[in-house]
């Protein structure tokens, strides 16, 4: 610009020949030249006007005939707005100031949108007077364009986090868009339904506007709008809004919209939109790459709004058919328990008077030769057994059973079990070895039902070993449990039967004659006794015919017992006992309800928290016995928030579960060292966390 400014002929205006100008006007004149900031001096009362490189770009095409022309006619559109701030600074020798200040400016052949930080300084002749204006601006359009933007898009992503149904989602994103005039002087909002598309949001038009139709046929021709292209998920651009609507304004820009933009609202993962957004486009505002982004990102946070409500509508929809499930589930296990109950009842009656007049036979000495009256007595005796276990398995799961506990040796329930059975032992000719110390294996349990579970597994263990067989029981104390081992060298469990030995009907291989005989009832009424007594039962078997060994771990006695009877609860009152209190800390408000929502169909007791003073208020109230801390978390990141839960005394047997997007060795190591017990990579399955909760539980 200092070559031009010396090339011009400044005689033909107002400031005449360069060499007349003052002192003051040439300094001036030569720091705006030389400084890299955009400047413009103004001289005289017509304002001349004299600039810089850096002051071009704020011409636009207005450069380069502005360079000696009047500020006011320059800047004819704007004249009312800068006229009386240059003239104030003219009459007064005050500065103005100004920032983010928006002007319409015609520099590029229509009226456009811009804003300002700038300052208006006196530029004082050699007498004092003011002489001119010095003017330093800098444009601040794009960054109050795309702050004004990014609210639009913070908002929408607010209002998606709060929207639970389909519904809610569109008229949020209404709402948030009717909030943004400058920018979409018009917004409708299409859901798609097949092949038709129904208005479902509003903004800056009349419900009747031919502009937005109630509904839009997709296939058929003559269209009020384009939309085939939005819903195959590619957007469009329409030039002719005028033509095709006549002139249509905005609540704040006086000319009518020329264009508009059609943009499918679509998630990536989706072969097809939900629906697509008519964004009418600012007549004050190019259509640039900004424009576009900010266009596309309105829609892809409406389409997060959507696919979030949805799921959550799909959430309660899937927990209402998990509870109508469950209640159906629970009536037939209420049906089936009845009539295991009435069955084993009503097979007991007749069992009974055949039971009682065997033994009248041995006692009188009369009725069918000894041989046939064994085999009477030895089959009704297996049929109560079995009608027992049926009844015993039916109490158990309708929360009816009760133990007698009392202190005692555990080698009376293991030599009552051996005596039971005795005479399938010996009909088998099996080789029974027992390793047992007559004492030192104190538990506190039921005499009766200890005897019973034992002689379920030794029974098992005859009827799964061949003739001749070895069977062998040993019993000791490790550590705080006492650990009864019964191993066979029988057939063998099948791999793929193990994990399911101890369910209700499942039995091991048989032949087609059934010898070995039973109801798979056996197995599952160990395992229920042994979880009533507080221990646990675990099989294991190298495979057919490779023998099986079953361990059973008890709770050794505890010297403060009293010697009473005490009536273990149901173990349905104990599964209950099994829920657990669990935090969970996202500020991700969505991720953090539909996690929580999960943990609860699973039966656990859940507490929600959105940031870590919120979480450390929670913890204030209530212990947890598993918290799933999100790492990334305002105010309070996810490693101070777990160093401040194991700080705090209450949670000592709290477990922690973090869940992050960094999986790095040392982003694991950092997780265990402010006290993590488990370290989880986004995206995590819901199950993995469930799996998670229940593993750590029972760690």
């Amino acid at each position: 610009m200092a070559a031009r400014i010396r090339a011009k002929d400044w005689s033909a205006t107002a400031l005449g020949p360069a060499e007349w100008w003052p002192q003051s006007l040439r300094t001036a004149t030569s720091i705006c030249v030389e400084s890299g900031f955009p400047m413009l001096v103004c001289w005289g009362p017509e304002l001349v006007m004299l600039y810089n490189d850096g002051y071009i770009p704020v011409l636009g095409a207005k450069h380069p005939n502005a360079l000696g022309q009047p500020l006011l006619e320059c800047w004819v559109e704007i004249r009312d707005m800068i006229g009386p701030m240059f003239r104030g600074v003219m009459e007064t020798g005050r500065a103005v100031y100004a920032n983010d200040l928006m002007f319409p400016l015609g520099r590029h052949g229509f009226t456009e949108e811009c804003y300002f930080t700038f300052s208006y300084s006196p530029i004082r002749e050699e007498n004092d007077r003011v002489g001119g204006v010095l003017v330093t601006c800098i444009e601040t359009t794009r960054r109050v364009l795309s702050e004004r933007r990014m609210r639009t898009v913070r908002d929408l992503a607010a209002r998606a986090s709060q929207a639970n149904t389909d519904a809610a989602a569109w008229r949020g994103a209404q709402e948030v868009l009717a909030q943004n005039p400058f920018g979409m002087p018009f917004v409708v909002l299409y859901s798609m339904d097949g092949s038709v598309a129904r208005r479902v949001g509003l903004c800056g038009l009349q419900p009747d506007s031919p502009a937005a139709p109630e509904r839009i046929d997709l296939h058929a021709a003559g269209s009020a709008w384009p939309v085939l292209l939005a819903a195959s998920g590619k957007s469009e651009f329409v030039p002719d809004v005028r033509r095709r609507f006549g002139d249509i304004r905005g609540p704040v820009w006086p000319e009518p919209v020329e264009s508009a933009s059609v943009i499918p609202i679509a998630r990536p993962a989706l072969s097809r939109p939900y629906g697509f957004l008519i964004a009418g486009l600012s007549p004050r505002l190019h259509l640039d790459d900004e424009y576009r982004t900010f266009l596309t990102l309105v829609a892809e946070h409406i389409a997060t709004a959507v696919a979030n409500a949805r799921a959550h509508e799909e959430l309660v929809r899937s927990q209402h058919r998990t509870e109508m499930l469950a209640d159906q589930a629970r009536a037939a296990e209420r049906r089936k328990d009845e009539f295991l109950a009435m069955l084993s009842h009503e097979l007991r009656n007749p069992l009974a008077p055949i039971a009682n007049a065997v033994q009248l036979m041995k006692l009188r000495g009369d009725g069918p030769p000894g041989r046939e009256r064994e085999v009477i007595e030895r089959q009704v005796a297996h049929l109560s057994r079995l009608v027992d276990d049926l009844l015993d398995v039916s109490r158990i799961a309708s929360g009816k059973f009760e133990l007698r506990r009392r202190p005692m040796e555990l080698a009376e329930a293991l030599e009552k079990a051996v005596e039971i059975v005795s005479p399938l032992l010996e009909e088998r000719c099996h080789d029974l070895r027992v390793e047992l110390p007559r004492q030192g294996l104190r538990v506190h349990g039921d005499g009766v039902r200890l005897s019973q579970l034992f002689a379920n597994l030794l029974t098992n263990a005859a009827k799964y070993t061949r003739q001749t067989g070895h069977i062998v029981v040993a019993a000791q104390r490790e550590g705080e449990e006492i650990v009864v081992r019964v191993r066979d060298d029988g057939i063998g469990i099948r791999p793929e039967l193990l994990p399911r030995i101890f369910d209700l009907f499942v039995q091991g291989g048989r032949g087609p004659d059934r010898t070995e005989g039973g109801l798979g009832l056996g197995l599952a009424l160990v395992k229920s006794l042994v979880t009533l007594h507080g221990g646990s039962v675990t099989a294991r078997s190298d495979g057919v015919d490779r023998g099986s060994e079953f361990v059973v771990r008890l709770p050794v006695l505890r010297e403060a017992i009293a010697e009473e009877n005490v009536a273990s609860p149901a173990l349905g009152a104990r599964a209950a006992s099994l829920k657990k209190r669990v935090m969970v800390v996202d500020d991700n408000r969505d991720a953090a309800e539909m996690l929580a929502e999960a943990l609860r169909i699973e039966g656990h007791d859940v507490s929600v928290a959105h940031d870590g003073l919120e979480a450390l208020s929670l913890i204030d109230e209530r212990e947890f016995d598993v918290s799933i801390l999100d790492l990334g978390l305002p105010l309070m990141d996810g490693y101070e928030l777990a160093q401040r839960i194991r700080q705090d005394g209450r949670c000592a047997t709290t477990r922690l579960i973090a869940v992050t997007g960094y999986g790095q060795e040392n982003d694991v190591a950092r997780a265990r060292a402010v006290g993590f017990d488990l370290h989880l990579v986004k995206p995590v399955e819901l199950q993995a966390i469930l799996q998670a909760v229940e593993s750590l539980h029972r760690a």
